[in-house]
């Protein structure tokens, strides 16, 4: 497998990767990729495009995240909850397209995907507010499995989110009150509110969520059967 650089001026290089003879018209083939850096940078991509093209994956593909998107929805959006399926597209639109939407997949790095993160978790919010670990871990899980049907499709030969580092969350300490806490509580509300006296009478004996409560209806009550 023969490879080499070529300056293309201050801090620019086209790394080039001879990939054998056209049968048809005899010409010699090349695979090129421009690469901005020193040229010890250079020289690392050249030798991962050596990598590439030498395990086989299709390292001519120009195929951009977009592109790979696209198909990736197209095979398994019918296996998708529609609910999943809409965060999904949710979370591509609004974060992962407009940042690699146009980036080749053979080019993106993990270092990118740290930069990316770095970015979500200081101003990926609403109204360029912090956007929270959880948020940002479910972003990259997301990029993950995208990239991961490249593999499969031999776009590239590893998954560059499976060495990128996405923030880790903390678990927050929850402190349980008492049997004793949770009676007084109740009977101090139900004595100033008798209706959010029993809301909080019924969180209790049933462990619903607030919002299983909040949806409760008088037909979801039957008083013969208790």
């Amino acid at each position: 497998m023969q490879g080499h650089l070529e300056p293309r001026g201050k801090g620019t290089w086209r790394a080039k990767v001879f990939l054998g003879v056209n049968k048809d018209t005899k010409r010699r083939m090349y695979l090129t990729r421009t690469i901005h850096g020193t040229k010890r940078h250079a020289q690392d991509e050249l030798s991962q495009l050596l990598v590439e093209v030498g395990a086989g994956a299709d390292a001519t593909t120009e195929g951009t995240m977009a592109e790979l998107v696209r198909k990736w929805l197209e095979i398994t959006g019918d296996s998708l909850s529609p609910t999943t399926l809409n965060e999904y597209k949710r979370l591509l639109g609004r974060h992962i397209l407009p940042n690699f939407g146009t980036r080749k997949v053979r080019g993106l790095r993990a270092s990118d995907l740290d930069t990316f993160y770095t970015r979500l978790k200081k101003s990926g919010g609403v109204d360029g507010q912090p956007l929270s670990a959880q948020s940002v871990r479910h972003i990259h899980a997301l990029i993950h499995r995208v990239l991961s049907q490249a593999v499969k499709w031999g776009w590239v030969t590893s998954n560059p989110a499976s060495q990128a580092s996405p923030p880790k969350v903390r678990n927050s300490q929850i402190i349980v009150p008492t049997v004793n806490q949770v009676v007084n509580l109740i009977d101090t509300a139900s004595l100033s509110d008798p209706g959010f006296g029993c809301l909080l009478r019924l969180a209790t004996i049933s462990g619903a969520r607030r919002g299983e409560l909040c949806a409760l209806r008088w037909s979801d009550v039957d008083l013969k059967k208790a």
